[in-house]
């Protein structure tokens, strides 16, 4: 076209001869020395491109399909997209395979793991494949196995080496004791109390026949009880009138399983060192309750008491009463009880100096010496001893 509009030649007849005004999708456009644009031309996507040739005094117009231009686009665009999706696909199959392969068998490691960090020693992991993963399933499985067959032989070797220091210890019966109490016995026949003679005789007999005539590490708490009257009545024989025991247990524990000799000793302590220093009469008090599932002990004197020193020394080192019955400690009875039942039983010690010392033992409900069932019902005897 020339510069005054008028078109002198063109691709299509239909437009030579025609001023470019007449073009409407053209009017607009001319006046720029160079553009291009895209427009619709008889429904038809069309791209234009303009430039202006001065010297000559032409307008150069380039109309294309816009269909054949981004042909190739077109089909690039559809390829990318293909690749694309197929990448898509494959990075989730990988996923797929990933979670399936390596992080839930990791999780269900990990949660195995857990369970055997809080004490689950029956915690096993199922690996298939013949992987990395599946030899450390392997691996953490024999590792659980091992440790618990160790655990299981640990608990074996204690508990015999615990069954042989008791044995041992009941077979040391103090000569210092035996030595008092018939010196109590040979005084009371210099007095001629036939009577008194023949039940302290017959509690001494009880005492050393439940101590040594039995081999089973456990007894119930009524034959532990009756064993602590027995105790008691050779004490009063020996010390008098200096102190009274009171027993208060309840009706259900009678059949309750125990573990032979664990209150004795707490008895003889408070006998021995709280009594026999205290100038007016003394009270010992020996309590027994169930509360759910546990056994609460509570032997209590208002003697003479003990300081912290002397109860750390009780419960931590080997303090042995050279006038008591055994050489059975306060710190051997705690270490029994922790041995057998776990460290969430055993004794404390509370004392005031002048005042009183109380002595609470804690051990599980079993009502009978093989630890099979639970009691329903609940009595409270109260009798006393003194």
């Amino acid at each position: 076209a020339r510069s005054d509009g008028q078109i002198f030649g063109a691709g299509e007849q239909k437009y030579v001869n025609k001023n470019i005004r007449e073009l409407k999708f053209l009017t607009k456009k001319v006046h720029s020395d160079h553009q291009s644009f895209i427009t619709t031309i008889n429904k038809q996507k069309v791209f234009i491109s303009i430039c202006n040739v001065p010297k000559m005094n032409w307008v150069l117009i380039n109309l294309q399909d816009y269909r054949i231009i981004t042909h190739n686009i077109d089909k690039l665009w559809r390829y990318a997209i293909l690749i694309i999706i197929l990448l898509i696909g494959l990075f989730l199959a990988f996923s797929i395979l990933f979670f399936q392969k390596i992080i839930i068998p990791l999780n269900r490691l990990i949660r195995q793991m857990k369970l055997v960090e809080q004490g689950n020693f029956e915690a096993q992991i199922e690996v298939g494949g013949n992987d990395e993963l599946h030899h450390l399933g392997e691996s953490f499985n024999k590792m659980v196995y091992e440790i618990k067959n160790l655990m299981i032989e640990r608990d074996k070797q204690e508990k015999a080496r615990s069954k042989a220091e008791l044995e041992a210890l009941k077979a040391q019966i103090n000569p210092h004791f035996i030595a008092n109490t018939l010196n109590s016995i040979r005084l009371m026949a210099m007095i001629a109390k036939a009577g008194s003679i023949q039940n302290m005789i017959e509690a001494f007999m009880k005492l050393l026949s439940s101590s040594l005539g039995k081999d089973e590490a456990t007894t119930t708490v009524d034959e532990e009880i009756e064993n602590l009257r027995n105790y008691t009545h050779i004490m009063k024989v020996r010390y008098g009138d200096k102190f009274d025991v009171d027993f208060m247990i309840d009706e259900e524990l009678k059949a309750t399983g125990i573990l032979k000799m664990i209150l004795q000793p707490i008895l003889e302590n408070a006998i021995l060192h709280g009594m026999s220093e205290k100038e007016s009469k003394g009270f010992i008090q020996v309590s027994g309750t169930r509360i759910r599932d546990e056994v609460y002990f509570e032997i209590y004197d208002n003697g003479v008491g003990i300081s912290p020193e002397q109860v750390a020394q009780l419960l931590n080192g080997n303090y042995k009463n050279p006038k008591g019955l055994s050489s059975i400690g306060i710190g051997n009875v705690d270490r029994r009880i922790k041995l057998n039942y776990g460290s969430h039983y055993g004794l404390t010690i509370e004392s005031e100096l002048g005042e009183y010392t109380r002595v609470k033992v804690v051990l599980p409900f079993i009502t009978n010496r093989s630890g099979e069932g639970k009691g329903e019902d609940q009595n409270v005897s109260n009798d006393g001893c003194g």
